[in-house]
């Protein structure tokens, strides 16, 4: 049996879908492959992926104050100190809070790809699902689905080959949209680069 457990709510919509199921059991019996296994490989949980890409956006926050403190201090430091260690320790200083500020940059930008992502996998999900339930309804489909279910291993070989053909157009789909899965991740994979750290600091 088919697994029905998905994650997103517009894939898990059409797979429970009257058609969906027909089709479904209709494949087990024409002995290709099930629509909704091949389903799952474009499953995903949107809300899990904006909690995760909101826990990024929180988890900034000490690093924002940490940055406004060091450069109050250093502007602090300015104001009571002078000579050439003064201007030294404000060189310095400098490099350090360009740094934070880089280290800061660097994760806004993957809070906003992030959620670039969660979007565009959301979008592929639901319109995947949503071809595959048209594809599922055809009339055509339905009724050899009907037939071929009932009948079995007996069932004409015109109605075994249009419930093939459409669970192979449900794979078709599934194929184009797993294959634009890169690009949508493409701006998050470009910010894997380690952000650059002052000499004698660990990377992070």
């Amino acid at each position: 049996m088919s697994n029905l457990a998905f994650q997103h709510q517009g894939l898990s919509a059409a797979v429970l879908s009257d058609a969906m199921l027909l089709l479904d059991t209709a494949s087990s019996r024409a002995g290709t492959l099930s629509p909704v296994d091949t389903l799952h490989y474009v499953d995903c949980d949107p809300p899990a992926l904006n909690a995760a890409v909101t826990a990024v956006q929180h988890a900034l926050e000490p690093y924002n104050n940490a940055r406004d403190s060091f450069r109050a201090g250093q502007q602090l430091a300015k104001q009571h100190w002078s000579g050439i260690a003064a201007s030294h320790f404000d060189i310095d200083a400098t490099v350090v809070y360009s740094f934070y500020q880089k280290a800061i940059d660097a994760t806004q930008r993957t809070v906003s790809e992030g959620a670039k992502v969660a979007a565009g996998l959301d979008q592929l999900a639901t319109s995947t699902g949503s071809s595959a339930l048209q594809i599922a309804q055809e009339d055509t489909v339905q009724q050899a689905c009907t037939r071929v279910i009932a009948h079995g291993g007996g069932a004409d070989y015109q109605d075994i080959e249009i419930v093939v053909k459409a669970c192979d157009d449900v794979l078709a789909l599934v194929q184009r949209a797993v294959a634009d899965i890169p690009s949508i991740g493409a701006g998050l994979a470009a910010l894997t680069q380690a952000v650059p750290t002052p000499n004698g600091w660990p990377a992070s």
